[in-house]
């Protein structure tokens, strides 16, 4: 197991999470939160970086309708080719992928999604 991949610091962090306790977490001023659950600081960090892994589009399709990034190929027109490029989208069960930028795009070509994180409080729409 390597460090250098997100996949492997999650797998490292989940461990350390459980094996630490409120022992090594004396002095961080979060002791209150960990005892037998492991470190509230690592627990939280494996939290957040949960969200922030790649998911292969043939392995597991995001949820029906939801916005997401994607890395997508093809044409979404005649003179225009993408290669692994950003794009913001969604999937429908009904239509397939949706491109936000080119909905007219009838066969994009998504090799990976992720979730879009959280808005900030400030900037939250009502």
């Amino acid at each position: 197991m390597t460090l250098d991949t997100m996949e492997g610091l999650l797998q490292a962090l989940r461990r350390l999470r459980v094996e630490t306790g409120g022992m090594a977490c004396l002095g961080c001023g979060h002791e209150h939160d960990c005892g037998v659950h492991g470190c509230a600081i690592i627990r939280k960090a494996v939290e957040r970086l949960s969200g922030m892994e790649w998911i292969c589009a043939e392995r597991e399709l995001p949820v029906n309708d939801g916005d997401v990034l994607l890395l997508v190929s093809g044409k979404p027109t005649e003179n225009l080719t993408l290669y692994h490029a950003f794009q913001l989208g969604s999937y429908s069960t009904k239509e397939g992928w949706i491109i936000d930028e080119w909905p007219e795009w009838d066969a994009p070509d998504v090799s990976h999604w992720m979730p879009l994180p959280e808005l900030p409080d400030e900037v939250k729409i009502i």
